[in-house]
């Protein structure tokens, strides 16, 4: 049985870990006995304020990173090739390199990426599968091999 924590964004377990610790302060706060914690830490020498610490300094330390997935230029129809090419110079989400694109997705906040950008119908499915797969950029490569649940066009 696969475990769900393996299923989950490293960003989930940021919330989940702020979560505890928040619950633990309101604990605190409300001197409700914790000694089934006893094991793990003395909890005498935890002040909400050490905990409010803490969640800022994990709230600081978040590396962004995300998982890049790498498609053929032949899932792009010509428009989209050409509006690719065009936007470069107008967003930063969207960079034009020599064989391809790169497009940085949205941690949250899809819809306003999308209405934004005025993607071609073809490219929210590519956004929507990419981000609904767990990505947070696209990489087109000429050279990239074609993915199945995706279109391809020949221009």
């Amino acid at each position: 049985m696969q475990s769900s924590i393996q299923s989950t964004t490293p960003q989930h377990h940021f919330d989940v870990m702020l979560a505890a610790l928040r619950h633990l302060q309101q604990s605190i706060h409300e001197q409700v006995p914790l000694n089934y914690l006893s094991d793990i830490a003395d909890l005498s020498l935890i002040t909400s304020q050490q905990i409010d610490e803490l969640c800022e300094g994990i709230n600081n330390a978040q590396d962004e990173t995300y998982r890049v997935v790498v498609l053929s230029t032949a899932h792009l129809t010509s428009q989209d090739n050409e509006w690719l090419s065009v936007q470069n110079t107008v967003t930063s989400d969207i960079i034009a390199r020599p064989y391809g694109y790169l497009i940085k997705l949205p941690g949250d906040d899809v819809d306003d990426f999308m209405s934004e950008h005025s993607f071609s119908e073809n490219l929210q499915k590519i956004i929507y599968w990419a981000i609904n797969t767990g990505f947070g950029m696209i990489e087109f490569d000429c050279d990239a091999e074609v993915q199945s649940q995706l279109a391809v066009y020949e221009w």
